[in-house]
């Protein structure tokens, strides 16, 4: 099957929640909390932190606090279905492309 343009058929890495951090969970001594923080680190290399709002679902009050992300490649399953819908995507386009053209073709050349 030929690849069409427009279409990421490489791996990408993708960003993934890790972990929550409140307030209270960092709390305690720095040593603790640099411990916590370096083992993310050696488990995901390309991670980073983000204060965000992470108030649970149906809770009345907002909570803000860490959000540990990584960067991860993404598994063949998510790849072949983002392939699958961006080949779609190209292709719906094409078609609806061709059409103007043709109503343009049309147009045009029957009115010569």
């Amino acid at each position: 099957m030929r690849k069409l343009p427009g279409v990421n058929y490489e791996r990408k890495m993708q960003k993934v929640q890790v972990s929550t951090f409140t307030n209270d969970d960092l709390e305690g001594s720095i040593a603790s909390v640099i411990e916590t923080l370096q083992n993310y680190q050696k488990q995901y290399p390309d991670s980073f932190l983000s204060y965000e709002d992470i108030t649970p679902p149906y809770s009345d009050t907002t909570t803000y606090g860490y959000v540990l992300y990584a960067q991860v490649l993404e598994t063949d399953v998510e790849m072949n279905s983002r392939i699958d819908l961006e080949e779609r995507r190209v292709r719906r386009t094409e078609e609806i492309e061709r059409a103007q053209l043709a109503e343009l073709l049309k147009k045009y050349t029957a009115s010569n």
